[in-house]
Protein backbone atom coordinates (compact mmCIF):
# COMPACT_ATOMS: atom_id res chain seq x y z
CA UNK A 1 0.00 0.00 0.00
CA UNK A 2 0.69 3.54 -0.77
CA UNK A 3 0.41 6.59 1.32
CA UNK A 4 0.64 10.26 0.49
CA UNK A 5 1.55 12.76 2.98
CA UNK A 6 1.55 16.85 3.02
CA UNK A 7 5.05 17.95 4.36
CA UNK A 8 4.54 21.35 3.19
CA UNK A 9 4.34 22.34 6.61
CA UNK A 10 7.26 20.22 8.27
CA UNK A 11 9.78 21.56 10.01
CA UNK A 12 13.11 20.07 11.63
CA UNK A 13 12.63 18.18 15.04
CA UNK A 14 9.31 17.25 13.95
CA UNK A 15 8.27 13.26 14.56
CA UNK A 16 7.49 11.37 11.70
CA UNK A 17 5.02 8.24 12.86
CA UNK A 18 4.28 5.36 10.45
CA UNK A 19 2.86 2.10 10.20
CA UNK A 20 3.11 -0.66 7.59
CA UNK A 21 1.28 -3.13 5.62
CA UNK A 22 3.24 -5.60 6.41
CA UNK A 23 2.94 -8.33 9.53
CA UNK A 24 5.80 -7.15 11.47
CA UNK A 25 4.26 -3.56 11.89
CA UNK A 26 0.79 -4.83 12.92
CA UNK A 27 2.43 -7.26 15.77
CA UNK A 28 4.59 -4.20 16.87
CA UNK A 29 1.76 -2.44 17.53
CA UNK A 30 -0.13 -5.51 19.51
CA UNK A 31 2.94 -5.71 21.53
CA UNK A 32 2.56 -1.75 22.71
CA UNK A 33 -0.88 -2.68 23.51
CA UNK A 34 0.03 -5.16 25.52
CA UNK A 35 3.07 -3.12 27.39
CA UNK A 36 0.98 -0.05 27.32
CA UNK A 37 -3.05 -1.19 27.56
CA UNK A 38 -6.12 -0.20 25.87
CA UNK A 39 -6.89 -0.35 22.17
CA UNK A 40 -4.41 -1.06 19.16
CA UNK A 41 -1.57 0.74 18.67
CA UNK A 42 -1.96 3.32 15.77
CA UNK A 43 1.72 3.80 14.78
CA UNK A 44 5.12 0.84 14.36
CA UNK A 45 7.59 3.62 13.86
CA UNK A 46 9.34 6.75 14.76
CA UNK A 47 11.65 9.03 13.00
CA UNK A 48 12.96 12.72 13.02
CA UNK A 49 12.26 15.20 10.05
CA UNK A 50 15.76 16.80 9.93
CA UNK A 51 14.50 18.46 6.90
CA UNK A 52 11.01 18.35 4.93
CA UNK A 53 12.81 15.69 2.48
CA UNK A 54 15.43 14.18 5.18
CA UNK A 55 14.90 12.36 7.80
CA UNK A 56 16.93 10.16 10.75
CA UNK A 57 15.90 6.61 12.41
CA UNK A 58 16.69 3.80 13.64
CA UNK A 59 16.28 0.54 11.22
CA UNK A 60 16.23 -3.18 11.90
CA UNK A 61 18.94 -4.18 9.36
CA UNK A 62 20.77 -0.57 8.41
CA UNK A 63 20.94 0.70 12.07
CA UNK A 64 21.19 4.32 12.53
CA UNK A 65 20.41 5.73 9.32
CA UNK A 66 19.77 9.48 7.14
CA UNK A 67 16.86 8.47 4.95
CA UNK A 68 16.33 10.64 2.03
CA UNK A 69 11.74 11.14 1.67
CA UNK A 70 12.97 11.72 -2.84
CA UNK A 71 13.88 8.39 -2.74
CA UNK A 72 12.75 6.27 0.33
CA UNK A 73 14.99 2.87 -0.26
CA UNK A 74 14.11 2.20 4.07
CA UNK A 75 11.11 0.86 5.12
CA UNK A 76 10.75 -0.91 8.45
CA UNK A 77 7.45 -1.92 8.65
CA UNK A 78 5.72 -2.70 4.78
CA UNK A 79 6.02 -5.27 2.60
CA UNK A 80 7.39 -2.59 -0.11
CA UNK A 81 11.00 -0.61 0.01
CA UNK A 82 9.96 1.63 -2.75
CA UNK A 83 7.42 1.68 -5.66
CA UNK A 84 8.39 1.06 -9.13
CA UNK A 85 5.81 2.51 -10.77
CA UNK A 86 6.68 6.34 -9.53
CA UNK A 87 9.01 8.18 -11.15
CA UNK A 88 9.35 9.90 -8.03
CA UNK A 89 8.25 10.10 -4.66
CA UNK A 90 8.02 14.19 -3.73
CA UNK A 91 5.34 16.30 -5.83
CA UNK A 92 4.77 20.15 -5.67
CA UNK A 93 1.31 20.99 -6.70
CA UNK A 94 -0.34 24.62 -6.97
CA UNK A 95 -3.65 24.99 -6.74
CA UNK A 96 -5.28 28.68 -6.72
CA UNK A 97 -2.02 29.95 -6.37
CA UNK A 98 -0.93 28.09 -3.27
CA UNK A 99 2.32 25.26 -3.10
CA UNK A 100 2.08 22.32 -1.91
CA UNK A 101 4.59 19.94 -1.33
CA UNK A 102 3.31 15.76 -1.07
CA UNK A 103 5.43 12.45 -0.16
CA UNK A 104 4.58 9.13 -1.35
CA UNK A 105 5.26 6.48 1.28
CA UNK A 106 5.40 3.04 -0.74
CA UNK A 107 4.64 0.07 1.88
CA UNK A 108 3.04 2.66 4.56
CA UNK A 109 -0.81 2.65 5.40
CA UNK A 110 -0.67 5.43 7.52
CA UNK A 111 1.34 7.96 8.54
CA UNK A 112 1.05 11.74 10.83
CA UNK A 113 3.62 14.78 10.96
CA UNK A 114 3.97 15.40 15.55
CA UNK A 115 5.49 18.41 16.54
CA UNK A 116 6.92 19.11 19.92
CA UNK A 117 4.96 22.03 21.24
CA UNK A 118 7.94 23.83 22.71
CA UNK A 119 9.49 24.10 19.16
CA UNK A 120 6.16 25.28 17.43
CA UNK A 121 7.46 28.83 17.60
CA UNK A 122 11.21 28.35 16.77
CA UNK A 123 12.76 31.20 14.60
CA UNK A 124 15.52 29.46 11.46
CA UNK A 125 17.95 30.60 13.60
CA UNK A 126 16.68 29.14 16.91
CA UNK A 127 16.68 25.27 14.58
CA UNK A 128 20.15 25.76 13.10
CA UNK A 129 21.64 26.41 16.72
CA UNK A 130 19.33 23.09 17.83
CA UNK A 131 20.47 21.60 15.05
CA UNK A 132 23.91 21.46 15.43
CA UNK A 133 23.43 20.04 18.78
CA UNK A 134 21.09 17.35 17.16
CA UNK A 135 23.81 16.43 14.71
CA UNK A 136 26.64 16.34 17.22
CA UNK A 137 23.95 13.69 19.08
CA UNK A 138 23.45 11.66 15.84
CA UNK A 139 26.96 11.51 15.16
CA UNK A 140 27.71 9.30 18.67
CA UNK A 141 25.31 6.85 17.41
CA UNK A 142 25.43 7.02 13.46
CA UNK A 143 25.66 3.75 11.57
CA UNK A 144 25.30 1.98 15.20
CA UNK A 145 23.60 -1.31 14.42
CA UNK A 146 19.71 -1.64 15.66
CA UNK A 147 19.80 -3.02 19.00
CA UNK A 148 19.01 -7.09 19.60
CA UNK A 149 15.87 -7.41 20.02
CA UNK A 150 16.44 -9.38 23.11
CA UNK A 151 16.99 -5.67 24.65
CA UNK A 152 13.02 -5.20 24.53
CA UNK A 153 12.92 -7.63 27.67
CA UNK A 154 15.02 -5.04 29.77
CA UNK A 155 13.55 -1.46 28.26
CA UNK A 156 9.56 -3.46 29.14
CA UNK A 157 11.26 -4.27 32.57
CA UNK A 158 9.53 -7.90 32.36
CA UNK A 159 12.76 -9.38 34.44
CA UNK A 160 15.38 -8.29 36.77
CA UNK A 161 18.18 -5.96 35.63
CA UNK A 162 20.90 -8.54 35.76
CA UNK A 163 18.69 -11.09 34.32
CA UNK A 164 17.36 -9.00 31.37
CA UNK A 165 20.61 -7.65 30.80
CA UNK A 166 22.37 -11.18 30.73
CA UNK A 167 19.70 -11.97 28.25
CA UNK A 168 20.54 -8.98 25.94
CA UNK A 169 23.87 -9.87 25.48
CA UNK A 170 23.54 -13.52 24.74
CA UNK A 171 21.10 -12.01 21.89
CA UNK A 172 23.80 -9.37 20.80
CA UNK A 173 26.18 -11.80 20.34
CA UNK A 174 23.54 -14.43 18.13
CA UNK A 175 22.24 -11.16 16.09
CA UNK A 176 26.38 -10.25 15.29
CA UNK A 177 26.04 -7.06 17.31
CA UNK A 178 29.27 -5.28 17.94
CA UNK A 179 28.07 -1.42 18.93
CA UNK A 180 24.51 -0.74 18.63
CA UNK A 181 22.36 2.06 19.08
CA UNK A 182 18.77 3.20 20.30
CA UNK A 183 15.37 2.18 19.25
CA UNK A 184 13.41 4.21 16.68
CA UNK A 185 11.57 6.50 19.27
CA UNK A 186 14.06 6.02 21.65
CA UNK A 187 16.57 7.67 19.25
CA UNK A 188 13.60 10.47 18.52
CA UNK A 189 13.28 10.76 22.25
CA UNK A 190 16.99 11.46 23.20
CA UNK A 191 16.76 13.88 20.11
CA UNK A 192 14.51 15.71 21.85
CA UNK A 193 16.25 15.60 25.13
CA UNK A 194 19.99 16.89 23.35
CA UNK A 195 18.17 20.36 22.76
CA UNK A 196 16.34 21.55 26.34
CA UNK A 197 18.66 24.10 26.12
CA UNK A 198 17.13 25.88 23.40
CA UNK A 199 13.44 24.76 24.06
CA UNK A 200 13.24 22.48 27.21
CA UNK A 201 13.55 19.38 27.87
CA UNK A 202 11.57 16.59 27.02
CA UNK A 203 11.61 15.22 30.97
CA UNK A 204 10.71 11.65 29.43
CA UNK A 205 13.22 8.34 29.86
CA UNK A 206 13.48 7.86 26.30
CA UNK A 207 14.03 3.76 26.84
CA UNK A 208 10.64 3.88 27.95
CA UNK A 209 9.20 5.71 24.45
CA UNK A 210 7.40 3.76 22.05
CA UNK A 211 6.10 4.90 18.72
CA UNK A 212 2.65 5.60 19.58
CA UNK A 213 3.17 7.28 22.94
CA UNK A 214 4.17 10.41 20.52
CA UNK A 215 0.46 10.02 19.24
CA UNK A 216 -1.15 9.47 22.54
CA UNK A 217 0.95 12.43 24.38
CA UNK A 218 -1.26 15.31 23.49
CA UNK A 219 0.48 17.62 26.29
CA UNK A 220 3.64 17.52 24.19
CA UNK A 221 2.68 16.98 21.16
CA UNK A 222 0.09 18.11 18.61
CA UNK A 223 -0.15 17.01 14.76
CA UNK A 224 1.12 18.98 11.72
CA UNK A 225 -0.38 16.82 8.69
CA UNK A 226 -1.99 13.14 8.66
CA UNK A 227 -1.65 10.95 4.98
CA UNK A 228 -4.66 10.03 2.98
CA UNK A 229 -4.30 7.38 0.82
CA UNK A 230 -2.60 7.44 -2.60
CA UNK A 231 -4.86 6.98 -5.53
CA UNK A 232 -2.29 8.74 -8.54
CA UNK A 233 -0.18 11.74 -8.75
CA UNK A 234 -3.15 13.51 -11.16
CA UNK A 235 -5.55 13.13 -8.36
CA UNK A 236 -3.62 15.12 -6.07
CA UNK A 237 -5.42 18.74 -5.75
CA UNK A 238 -3.85 21.49 -8.07
CA UNK A 239 -1.46 21.49 -11.16
CA UNK A 240 1.76 19.51 -11.48
CA UNK A 241 5.10 21.64 -10.96
CA UNK A 242 7.62 20.00 -12.41
CA UNK A 243 10.47 22.90 -12.19
CA UNK A 244 10.19 23.39 -8.34
CA UNK A 245 10.36 19.47 -8.14
CA UNK A 246 13.50 18.92 -10.42
CA UNK A 247 15.72 22.05 -8.69
CA UNK A 248 14.30 20.65 -5.40
CA UNK A 249 15.81 17.05 -5.97
CA UNK A 250 18.82 18.33 -7.72
CA UNK A 251 19.71 20.50 -4.97
CA UNK A 252 18.30 19.72 -1.98
CA UNK A 253 19.47 16.44 -1.81
CA UNK A 254 21.75 14.60 0.68
CA UNK A 255 25.31 13.55 -1.85
CA UNK A 256 26.79 11.13 1.36
CA UNK A 257 23.40 9.22 1.40
CA UNK A 258 25.02 7.48 -2.28
CA UNK A 259 27.49 5.46 -0.32
CA UNK A 260 25.28 4.98 3.01
CA UNK A 261 23.81 1.42 1.54
CA UNK A 262 27.77 0.50 0.89
CA UNK A 263 29.25 1.55 4.12
CA UNK A 264 26.08 -0.32 5.85
CA UNK A 265 27.35 -3.62 4.29
CA UNK A 266 31.00 -3.06 4.96
CA UNK A 267 30.12 -2.63 8.95
CA UNK A 268 27.66 -6.08 9.05
CA UNK A 269 30.59 -7.86 7.04
CA UNK A 270 33.17 -6.74 9.84
CA UNK A 271 30.74 -7.62 12.72
CA UNK A 272 30.00 -11.08 11.07
CA UNK A 273 33.98 -11.75 10.71
CA UNK A 274 34.60 -10.45 14.46
CA UNK A 275 31.74 -12.39 15.48
CA UNK A 276 32.88 -15.67 13.71
CA UNK A 277 36.91 -15.58 14.44
CA UNK A 278 36.08 -14.77 18.45
CA UNK A 279 34.21 -18.25 18.45
CA UNK A 280 37.52 -19.72 17.88
CA UNK A 281 40.59 -20.27 19.43
CA UNK A 282 44.49 -18.98 19.41
CA UNK A 283 45.06 -16.50 17.22
CA UNK A 284 41.80 -16.07 15.72
CA UNK A 285 40.53 -14.20 18.92
CA UNK A 286 43.23 -12.13 18.43
CA UNK A 287 42.00 -11.67 14.82
CA UNK A 288 38.57 -10.64 15.92
CA UNK A 289 39.64 -8.29 17.87
CA UNK A 290 42.25 -6.65 15.15
CA UNK A 291 38.73 -6.99 12.92
CA UNK A 292 36.42 -4.99 15.43
CA UNK A 293 39.09 -2.70 16.01
CA UNK A 294 38.72 -2.32 12.22
CA UNK A 295 34.75 -2.02 12.51
CA UNK A 296 35.19 0.96 15.15
CA UNK A 297 37.88 3.20 12.67
CA UNK A 298 35.63 2.51 9.43
CA UNK A 299 32.45 3.66 11.69
CA UNK A 300 34.01 6.62 12.73
CA UNK A 301 35.68 7.99 9.21
CA UNK A 302 32.03 7.34 7.55
CA UNK A 303 29.72 9.28 10.18
CA UNK A 304 31.87 12.33 10.41
CA UNK A 305 32.08 12.37 6.57
CA UNK A 306 28.45 11.90 6.21
CA UNK A 307 27.28 14.19 8.62
CA UNK A 308 29.35 17.41 7.43
CA UNK A 309 26.94 18.86 4.96
CA UNK A 310 23.49 18.35 6.60
CA UNK A 311 23.71 22.07 8.90
CA UNK A 312 24.00 23.28 5.11
CA UNK A 313 21.80 21.35 3.72
CA UNK A 314 18.91 21.83 6.21
CA UNK A 315 19.76 25.84 5.83
CA UNK A 316 18.92 25.37 1.95
CA UNK A 317 15.91 23.67 2.79
CA UNK A 318 14.33 26.24 5.06
CA UNK A 319 15.41 28.99 2.13
CA UNK A 320 12.72 26.86 0.26
CA UNK A 321 10.26 25.95 2.58
CA UNK A 322 10.26 29.88 3.57
CA UNK A 323 9.90 30.58 -0.13
CA UNK A 324 7.01 28.40 -0.05
CA UNK A 325 5.29 30.02 3.09
CA UNK A 326 6.20 33.82 2.22
CA UNK A 327 4.63 32.94 -1.60
CA UNK A 328 0.99 31.40 -0.03
CA UNK A 329 1.16 34.06 2.97
CA UNK A 330 1.04 36.10 0.23
CA UNK A 331 -1.53 34.59 -1.79
CA UNK A 332 -3.96 33.93 0.94
CA UNK A 333 -4.03 37.80 1.33
CA UNK A 334 -4.52 38.19 -2.63
CA UNK A 335 -6.38 35.48 -3.86
CA UNK A 336 -7.76 36.76 -7.05
CA UNK A 337 -4.85 38.59 -8.42
CA UNK A 338 -2.48 35.72 -9.49
CA UNK A 339 -4.24 33.04 -10.77
CA UNK A 340 -5.81 34.85 -13.68
CA UNK A 341 -2.15 35.70 -14.86
CA UNK A 342 -0.93 32.30 -14.17
CA UNK A 343 -3.77 30.06 -16.21
CA UNK A 344 -3.33 32.92 -19.29
CA UNK A 345 0.63 31.27 -19.16
CA UNK A 346 -0.64 27.69 -18.92
CA UNK A 347 -0.80 26.86 -22.31
CA UNK A 348 2.21 27.14 -23.19
CA UNK A 349 2.86 24.43 -20.91
CA UNK A 350 0.40 21.37 -20.51
CA UNK A 351 1.78 21.29 -16.75
CA UNK A 352 3.45 24.71 -14.80
CA UNK A 353 7.05 23.73 -15.25
CA UNK A 354 8.39 26.78 -13.47
CA UNK A 355 11.62 26.56 -15.42
CA UNK A 356 10.46 27.94 -18.09
CA UNK A 357 11.55 31.94 -18.78
CA UNK A 358 8.12 33.44 -19.98
CA UNK A 359 6.20 31.42 -17.58
CA UNK A 360 9.01 32.01 -14.45
CA UNK A 361 8.22 35.71 -15.31
CA UNK A 362 4.59 35.91 -15.72
CA UNK A 363 4.29 34.23 -12.33
CA UNK A 364 6.48 36.90 -10.64
CA UNK A 365 5.17 39.71 -12.11
CA UNK A 366 1.86 38.80 -12.07
CA UNK A 367 -0.44 41.49 -10.88
CA UNK A 368 1.86 44.39 -10.88
CA UNK A 369 -0.72 46.06 -12.39
CA UNK A 370 -3.56 45.39 -9.94
CA UNK A 371 -4.70 47.01 -6.94
CA UNK A 372 -2.85 46.43 -3.87
CA UNK A 373 -2.68 44.05 -1.64
CA UNK A 374 -4.66 44.64 1.86
CA UNK A 375 -1.20 45.29 3.65
CA UNK A 376 -0.53 47.54 0.45
CA UNK A 377 1.68 44.91 -1.26
CA UNK A 378 1.43 44.19 -4.47
CA UNK A 379 0.22 40.59 -5.99
CA UNK A 380 4.08 41.02 -8.07
CA UNK A 381 5.30 39.78 -4.47
CA UNK A 382 3.15 36.42 -4.38
CA UNK A 383 5.41 33.87 -5.99
CA UNK A 384 8.62 36.09 -5.19
CA UNK A 385 11.90 35.10 -5.78
CA UNK A 386 11.74 31.51 -7.85
CA UNK A 387 14.69 32.57 -10.05
CA UNK A 388 17.01 34.09 -7.35
CA UNK A 389 15.90 31.15 -4.72
CA UNK A 390 16.52 28.77 -7.61
CA UNK A 391 20.21 30.07 -8.51
CA UNK A 392 20.82 29.90 -4.76
CA UNK A 393 19.84 26.63 -4.15
CA UNK A 394 22.00 25.38 -6.81
CA UNK A 395 25.00 27.57 -6.23
CA UNK A 396 24.95 26.04 -2.64
CA UNK A 397 24.29 22.38 -3.78
CA UNK A 398 27.67 23.06 -5.75
CA UNK A 399 29.69 24.14 -3.48
CA UNK A 400 28.94 21.22 -1.23
CA UNK A 401 29.42 18.88 -3.86
CA UNK A 402 32.92 20.17 -4.00
CA UNK A 403 33.31 20.54 -0.65
CA UNK A 404 32.40 16.52 0.03
CA UNK A 405 35.06 16.17 -2.90
CA UNK A 406 37.98 17.77 -1.86
CA UNK A 407 37.15 16.21 1.78
CA UNK A 408 37.12 12.71 0.09
CA UNK A 409 40.10 12.84 -2.10
CA UNK A 410 42.01 14.15 1.08
CA UNK A 411 41.65 11.10 3.26
CA UNK A 412 41.89 8.83 0.17
CA UNK A 413 45.38 10.98 -0.08
CA UNK A 414 45.71 9.76 3.52
CA UNK A 415 45.15 6.06 2.85
CA UNK A 416 41.73 6.43 4.82
CA UNK A 417 38.78 5.66 3.14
Amino acid sequence: MTVVLDITDARPFDVLLTSGDAKSSRLNRIAQSITRGGALAPYSHASMFLSPFLIVESLDQPGIVLTSLFKPSLNPHGSAVGDATLDHHVFARIKEGLTRIFVALPGVDAAEVRRYNKIRYATNDNIIVALEKIIQTIIEVYLAQYPAYARLIRTAKLLSPQIAERIEFVGRRWEDKIITGPFCSELVAILLNSIETEFGAYNTDPASISPSDFYNDVTNFSTVSQSVDWVSEDKLPGLDAPGIISTIEDNLSLNSLKSQEFNISLIKLTASLSRSLSDMHGNARADASKIEEFYLNVREKIRSNALSEVVDLVCDALLFMDWVQSSNDCMASCPNKRPPRAREATPESSKLGLTRPRLVRAWEHAGSDAEPCKEGRYCETAHPRWTSVKHQLESNAEARFKRDFDRTHEIVQHGGL
